[in-house]
Parts: structure tokens; C-alpha cells; sequence
């Protein structure tokens, strides 16, 4: 995986990019995000599993009413 990463990097960035990159991640800050960024992806994705929980019913309600408003504004055959 590592040489399609430093491709992709690669394309994307200039070389002072990635150098300022390099510098932040060694840095205390860099490194506490790169501790921390597991805790905050899998808090993020709770809070995004519980508020889909939420609003499923009223996704569900808005699509049987937006397909019976289509199914009424169908021409009549």
C-alpha cells in the first residue's frame, strides 16, 4: 500500500507541502491528533448512527409522501 500512498501524495502535493506536513505530524500537536483521530473517527460515527436513527422515520414519511404526491400527479391513463 505504501508506494500507491506516496504516489497519490505525490500527485497531489508540491514537496513544501508534504515538508510542512512531515513537520506537523512529529510535532506534539501532530502527534496528539494522530493519538487521538481513532477516538474522534469512532465518536463521529456514533453520533452520525444515532442521529440517522433519528430521523429515519421521518425520512420515511417525507418518501411515502413525496411517491403518493407522484403517484397523484400521474396522468390518469
Amino acid at each position: 500500500m505504501r508506494p500507491i500512498w506516496v504516489q497519490l501524495y505525490d500527485e497531489t502535493f508540491i514537496e513544501d507541502e508534504l515538508a510542512g506536513m512531515r513537520a506537523f505530524y512529529q510535532s506534539p500537536v501532530g502527534q496528539a491528533l494522530l493519538q487521538n483521530m481513532p477516538v474522534l473517527l469512532s465518536n463521529a460515527m456514533a453520533v452520525a448512527q444515532q442521529q440517522s436513527t433519528e430521523l429515519t422515520p421521518e425520512i420515511r414519511k417525507m418518501t411515502k409522501e413525496y411517491m403518493e404526491q407522484r403517484k397523484n400527479a400521474a396522468p390518469k391513463q
